[in-house]
């Protein structure tokens, strides 16, 4: 056999194999535009079922929501009083070492280092401490949708409270007793506990809500735009928005739900 119709052969087979390709990837196709056909008509007569069943949106009254909020902040301003009033850090050895969310604690004021201004005093000092817990909550629970996947992994949700608190602890060792400590840890672990339990209950709605930290600067600037800044202050629990309404309407309207808590300056 010539060289020629070797290499003829060759293409030939080339491009058998290509039409087979093709022709298995144009089955496959053909399976997955089947499948996803039959998964929305699913979804559809879910649907259809869900409305002719009356139901509606998961709702929860901003009552019910205010109480909750109120109840963690209870729990945490309980917390900062307990094991911190009374206490000052001497000397700044956060110079030296920056400890986990250390970022959470610097961001409490605008001021720079205003941190040290309240932990060096021993009758402000748990306001700072409540400041920072909340400011870990909000950003690294809240705002992280960390409730995701807790039905089906609570062995996940232990671990990431864990992790919260160590760091937690790693930030304001400085500052807690010693032997106070382990109860410390074990009353903080029940606190990020409820704050997983409500950003769970929360996202369960489609109003979202929102947590603001600089709302009186806000409001402030509006109310008097040509006005000099204001001396900045420390928030000790974040102000509490809701956008939307629980049965899917009314997003382009917001309601404040709780005033942020502010600390002595």
């Amino acid at each position: 056999m010539s060289k020629d119709a070797i290499k003829k052969i060759q293409k030939l087979k080339e491009s058998q194999d290509k039409c087979d390709t093709i022709s298995q990837d144009v089955m496959k196709k053909d399976q997955d535009v089947t499948k996803f056909r039959n998964l929305w008509k699913k979804a559809a007569m879910e649907h259809d079922k869900f409305r002719a069943s009356g139901q509606g949106f998961y709702q929860i009254t901003d009552e019910y929501l205010v109480e909750l909020i109120n109840h963690l902040r209870l729990n945490i301003r309980d917390l900062s009083i307990q094991y911190f009033d009374g206490i000052a850090l001497k000397g700044d050895r956060f110079t030296v070492y920056q400890p986990h969310y250390f970022n959470h604690l610097n961001n409490t004021t605008l001021e720079r280092k205003g941190y040290m201004r309240y932990l060096e005093s021993p009758t402000r000092s748990h306001e700072v401490v409540q400041a920072f817990l909340w400011r870990v909550i909000v950003h690294e629970i809240f705002d992280k949708f960390e409730w995701l996947g807790a039905d089906t992994c609570d062995d996940f949700r232990h671990l990431r409270t864990d992790d919260h608190v160590k760091r937690i602890i790693n930030t304001v060792s400085n500052v807690l007793i010693k032997d106070r400590e382990r109860s410390f840890k074990n009353q903080l672990s029940a606190i990020i506990t409820k704050a997983f339990a409500l950003d769970k209950e929360i996202s369960r709605q489609v109003a979202r809500v929102i947590w603001r930290f600089n709302v009186f600067q806000l409001e402030e600037n509006a109310d008097h735009p040509d006005a000099a800044p204001s001396k900045p202050g420390l928030v000790m629990a974040p102000a509490v928005f809701k956008r939307g309404k629980s049965t899917g309407e009314g997003f382009d309207h917001e309601t404040k739900l709780l005033d942020i808590v502010e600390g002595s300056k």
